[in-house]
């Protein structure tokens, strides 16, 4: 008996250990590179479990890798990718954002900008011709640089799924600028430095998916920052939702939503030794999997967590306890799901056993995605 009980023992633990090793390598990657947006600054916020990046891997249980920075342009970006250490983050990314040319046109902006700061500069003040040729130099530089970027991720990472994003026109104080002799120039010039994005997807499809928020945010001011350059909270909703709904029609599985429909099939429940069966059936049921916002907290559901209170502790144990006794039996396909602890479509002692084993801290990472 002691034998039986020992070898028992060792079979629970080795499968605990491959269950946590490949559910810990299953885990996809999502890794983020450029500037300040896609750091997650949101004014003088910069809450990053609230950014676009922090709320598309939450939405999808993605393992992120930020590396985005303030004040990072395409040429800075282009060094930062060829370390040795971001080239292996890069080889084992699944998804890939790009956030890159706003600090750019800044830095053109800043070159220029004792100019604009004059009071009420009047026509012939301003070197048009130098403006332009300058802001040719920016956008000739950008396009180098970002095909230099992608082609260098494209050469370590063939199967990624890589978003990038144009640039939305800031809102930029013209209080002492005659807007309708330089409003067109500016505008010119986005449109001029948008191009570079959409022009190397029309002579490369499928090399990127494009997020379109200058379209997006326009006429939208709620997606701004009070400080007039970087996405409010709702801006980086918008992004996050734009990523999300792309990355559904690519077949990425929202974070829980992977288990298939359950039915209860068993005779009496009255003692500890019960089991009840789960069938597998076509309808998909998604076990909490609430796509978050970022305004409104959705509590991660996970294997073990019964009353779906975003913990597991001794009374979800109890609820299991009281199922198998049939006190009361659980019909909630979902709840089902949640109940079977090592997945082999049964629910009897030997999940009870290891849902104490977790709670009592002798395997916390038992759980998967």
């Amino acid at each position: 008996m002691k034998k039986t009980i020992a070898f028992l023992f060792v079979v629970i633990i080795l499968f605990i250990i491959m269950f946590a090793a490949n559910t810990s390598a299953s885990q996809q990657i999502f890794l983020v590179f450029g500037d300040s947006i896609a750091a997650g600054l949101q004014g003088t916020n910069n809450n990053s479990s609230l950014s676009y990046a922090g709320i598309v891997s939450k939405n999808f249980n993605f393992k992120l890798i930020n590396t985005a920075m303030d004040g990072t342009t395409s040429d800075g970006l282009l060094n930062f990718i060829k370390s040795d250490a971001v080239k292996a983050d890069i080889k084992k990314a699944d998804v890939i954002n790009i956030s890159i040319g706003g600090n750019d046109f800044l830095k053109l902006l800043q070159q220029f900008s004792s100019q604009f700061q004059q009071s009420a500069p009047q026509p012939g003040e301003i070197d048009i011709s130098a403006i332009q040729k300058a802001a040719d130099k920016v956008i000739d530089d950008l396009k180098i640089n970002f095909l230099s970027i992608i082609r260098e991720i494209k050469n370590i990472n063939i199967k990624a799924v890589i978003y990038c994003q144009n640039i939305y026109l800031p809102d930029i104080d013209t209080d002492n600028v005659d807007t309708t002799q330089y409003s067109a120039m500016i505008n010119d010039f986005f449109t001029r430095l948008n191009a570079v994005f959409s022009d190397y997807l029309k002579a490369n499809p499928n090399a990127y998916v494009l997020l379109d928020l200058k379209t997006a945010f326009n006429g939208n001011s709620d997606y701004i920052s009070s400080d007039m350059i970087h996405p409010s909270l709702k801006g980086h909703e918008k992004i996050a939702q734009m990523i999300t709904d792309s990355l559904y029609s690519k077949g990425f599985k929202p974070f829980s939503d992977n288990t298939q429909a359950t039915l209860k099939t068993t005779s009496t429940h009255n003692n500890m030794n019960t089991s009840t069966i789960i069938t597998t059936t076509t309808e998909t049921i998604n076990t909490e999997a609430k796509i978050t916002t970022g305004t409104t907290t959705a509590i991660e559901i996970q294997k073990g967590d019964l009353n779906r209170d975003g913990k597991i502790d001794y009374e979800d144990l109890f609820i299991l306890r009281n199922h198998l006794l049939s006190n009361p039996f659980i019909e909630d396909p979902r709840i089902l799901i949640l109940c079977d602890i090592n997945n082999d479509e049964i629910i009897n002692g030997l999940d009870y056993l290891l849902l104490k084993m977790i709670i009592n801290g002798m395997e916390d990472d038992f759980f998967g995605n």
